[in-house]
């Protein structure tokens, strides 16, 4: 994960140091997290959706229940795969559309916990911003402020 992130941070060294020191930050964080936690250990795997975004959901108005739809799955990839990484990428999404994920949706977090056990936000935290790290290079110029930020509010956010 975090050699992927270092590639794509190099893309916008030089077009944005900002972003970059936040990438650069968020990479060691990580770095030290694995050390901490073996993030590449069963008890970070799963099978995952691996595109968990608002787009990606579909609620049905007759009872209010949600459909994940789209899935990524490629059997026997050496991707990292972890419900982790789901949960920070809808966190993401949800903020990129404007909503504040802690304020509109976290209750739907239970169905996770009820199945998994309590989430690890410092991992989670991190993701997020990971996130913002990849899609940065590839945004529109118009949405690449809105990426920042979200990425500086969670550099920030102590959960």
């Amino acid at each position: 994960l975090t050699q992927r992130l270092t590639k794509h941070s190099e893309k916008f060294k030089e077009s944005d140091p900002e972003m970059f020191e936040i990438a650069h930050r968020c990479i060691n964080a990580i770095s030290e997290l694995n050390t901490k936690y073996n993030l590449d250990s069963e008890e970070f795997q799963s099978l995952c959706h691996g595109d968990m975004t608002l787009e990606n959901v579909i609620i049905s108005y007759n009872n209010g229940e949600g459909y994940f739809i789209d899935p990524i799955y490629e059997p026997n990839s050496p991707t990292y795969s972890s419900w982790l990484l789901d949960i920070s990428k809808l966190v993401y999404s949800t903020e990129l559309h404007g909503y504040n994920f802690f304020d509109d949706f976290e209750q739907y977090l239970s169905v996770y916990e009820d199945h998994i056990g309590n989430l690890n936000w410092e991992i989670i935290n991190k993701f997020i911003i990971s996130h913002c790290i990849r899609v940065y290079n590839y945004a529109p110029d118009t949405a690449k402020p809105k990426i920042k930020n979200i990425a500086k509010h969670y550099e920030s956010k102590r959960i």
